[in-house]
Order: structure tokens, then sequence, then C-alpha cells
């Protein structure tokens, strides 16, 4: 809310944006195991689906995911860590030291861009 009450007095321009399968691209760290659990009617859904998912009898389905699953506890972080890394690596935003949530990058003509 601080940042549109500034952006309305500074006059500057403001777009939103809806990032897509946002959770689907944060890849999931090696040292992390993010598992599903599954039993039923959607595991044997699973198998039926996958051969190459295997429970014995009918029992429980363990999946081990790569990519974040939305509501899992750690998706938002995961999904940060990707966004912070493409905001100041890979487009040369900066962090701002009060806001970790928010980004700025000044361009060549003076403008300031805030994410």
């Amino acid at each position: 809310m601080l940042c549109s009450m500034i952006d309305a007095l500074v006059g500057r321009e403001v777009i939103t944006i809806n990032i897509k399968g946002a959770f689907l691209t944060a890849h999931v760290a090696k040292d992390l195991d993010l598992i599903v659990k599954m039993d039923g009617d959607l595991a044997r859904a699973f198998c039926e689906l996958n051969p190459n998912f295997v429970r014995k009898g009918e029992g429980t389905l363990y999946l081990r995911c790569l990519k974040a699953l939305y509501g899992h506890i750690e998706a938002a972080r995961l999904f940060y860590n990707e966004l912070d890394y493409s905001l100041t690596k890979q487009l040369g935003f900066t962090r701002n030291k009060y806001d970790l949530c928010v980004y700025n990058q000044k361009g060549e003509d003076g403008s300031i861009t805030t994410y």
C-alpha cells in the first residue's frame, strides 16, 4: 500500500502483472525433499497414467516434486528465490534495503522502475 501511495504522489505509471503458473517455475533445491503423499483413487489414477509409478497393493504413493507445488509450505519461498534471482542477476534490479519484496531499477534517462 505504501508503494501505491508513493506512486500516486510522484505521478508514476502503474501496471500490474500476473505470473501464470508462478509456482510451477520454481525449482526445488536438491537438498530439499518436497514429497507428495497420495492414497486411494488418486494414487490409483496416477499409477494408471504413468506405469513408472508403482505402489504395493492398495498402498500409498509417494512422489518427489522437482518443481514447487502450490499450497506447499515451501512453495512461496522457492518462487521468491527464483524471482529474486531473475530480477537482480538477469534484469539488474536492486533489492530495497527497507522492504525486501520491493526492487528498483534506475533507467538511463533517470526514470525509476519499481517491482
